[in-house]
């Protein structure tokens, strides 16, 4: 199943990766996220991201992008952030499993790559 990945580094790519969708599913998730996850609901989008429950605890940097994407979609409250590392798959299906990213979404979700560069001549 495809995932997308939204580094908290914002001079890294948000990229696209294959994980299997077994046993071990939340381990490979985890790893991602660096801990266990707690799931914030991108449902303007048909999303879900998947995060760091103790991120904040844990000092994790901040995640711009991942915290733009979800006040867009009205998850998360105004003055709240995401931290670390994050996952986006698609929305859950009817048996509550997570779904793959699809083509739009990862068209749209390159566009903050984008966004993100540095421009040349600007710091």
């Amino acid at each position: 199943m495809q995932i997308a990945v939204i580094p908290a580094d914002p001079a890294l790519d948000i990229t696209f990766r294959d994980v299997d969708k077994d046993h071990r599913y939340l381990q490979a998730l985890q790893e991602i996220v660096s801990g266990d996850i707690e799931v914030v609901g991108l449902h303007r989008y048909a999303m879900n991201m998947y995060l760091n429950e103790n991120g904040k605890i844990e000092g994790r940097p901040a995640n711009h992008r991942a915290t733009m994407l979800a006040h867009w979609a009205a998850a998360v409250r105004a003055d709240d952030i995401i931290v670390g590392d994050v996952v986006l798959t698609g929305p859950v299906d009817a048996a509550g499993e997570d779904t793959p990213i699809v083509a739009n979404h990862k068209w749209w979700l390159l566009q903050l790559n984008d966004e993100a560069a540095p421009r040349e001549g600007h710091s």
